[in-house]
């Protein structure tokens, strides 16, 4: 999903995200993987993965069908908030685990915008 960057703080690019992936060691804080890493996703859950061969070519090489994907860290608002830039708040994800982190929210906000559009019969 592509980022608005109109809604955040100029500094974002060049303070908080730099500061939120180092605080993280340039790792996901849920599941460890490095950034810009290519890996290999053979489950459902947060830990099941591994580090793409290096050296091997992601177009010239499948694990069971799989190619291998770029992890590429976002850095997520705890609280759902994207005005709560305090550095508590935040923390760098996965691609996965953002998505799983934020699909509680994403699920409730759709159920709300459902029951909006529902017609009131009382």
């Amino acid at each position: 999903m592509p980022i608005d960057y109109s809604k955040y703080p100029k500094d974002w690019k060049t303070r908080i995200r730099p500061d939120i992936l180092r605080r993280a060691k340039n790792r996901c804080e849920f599941c460890l993987v490095k950034n810009y890493s290519l890996i290999h996703r053979y489950g459902t859950g947060l830990n099941d993965w591994e580090y793409w061969p290096e050296g091997m070519e992601s177009e010239a090489w499948s694990i069971d069908g799989k190619k291998a994907i770029k992890v590429v860290l976002t850095i997520m608002h705890l609280d759902h908030d994207i005005t709560n830039n305090c550095y508590s708040n935040l923390a760098a994800g996965c691609q996965k685990c953002h998505n799983k982190y934020d699909a509680p929210y994403r699920a409730k906000n759709r159920k709300k915008k459902l029951e909006q559009k529902q017609p009131k019969l009382f």
